[in-house]
């Protein structure tokens, strides 16, 4: 435990100094579009969600209810699957994650019957590099982390609990998802 509460606290010195959030969105974009690039280059048919009904983020409208939508939706027959795609390299071993943004995974997964997939690019993000992404379900990380801590803030010193995930759990997006044999499953 105290070995998890100091990299907790190296992690949290580690995004304290983070960019402003207008240079972390080109970033992101940047790493949208080298996803969708590759994803297209592989057959996949990719599709940007915007923001909308009223929110600043994606939004979906299911029997009334709104519910966080995903960065993209991917679709080769028969396989529909959502993606959130963030420009984020693990720190001494762990990835970082928002517990807001695995919970609503984990809702839309429960919502819209499409598996979620995290994929994260490794660093330096602005070099185009196919192999730099790696990916691992919602699914997976539900309840699989190694550390919560309740008390993190995001950059503009806001409270955003957040957890601790192993990179192992991620594996290479492009070996194992775009040129493997993707299966799914929802309940």
């Amino acid at each position: 435990q105290p070995v998890l509460g100091l990299l907790q606290i190296q992690l949290d010195k580690q995004f304290v100094a983070a960019q402003s959030y207008s240079h972390s969105a080109k970033i992101g974009d940047k790493t949208e579009r080298e996803f969708s690039s590759l994803c297209a280059n592989h057959n996949w048919c990719t599709s940007k969600l915007a923001a909308g009904f009223g929110s600043a983020v994606p939004i979906m409208l299911i029997n009334g209810k709104k519910i966080k939508a995903p960065d993209i939706l991917l679709r080769k027959a028969p396989l529909d699957v959502a993606v959130e795609v963030k420009s984020k390299a693990p720190y001494m071993g762990q990835y970082m994650i928002d517990a807001h943004r695995v919970d609503y995974g984990i809702e839309w997964e429960s919502f819209t019957q499409y598996p979620l997939f995290f994929v994260f690019k490794d660093k330096p993000y602005a070099e185009e590099n196919p192999n730099s992404f790696h990916v691992c379900s919602a699914r997976k990380l539900h309840k699989n982390h190694s550390n919560y801590n309740p008390n993190s803030k995001d950059r503009s010193g806001n409270p955003c609990p957040t957890y601790l995930y192993d990179q192992k759990l991620f594996v290479p997006f492009t070996s194992s998802f775009l040129t493997g044999s993707v299966t799914t499953k929802t309940d």
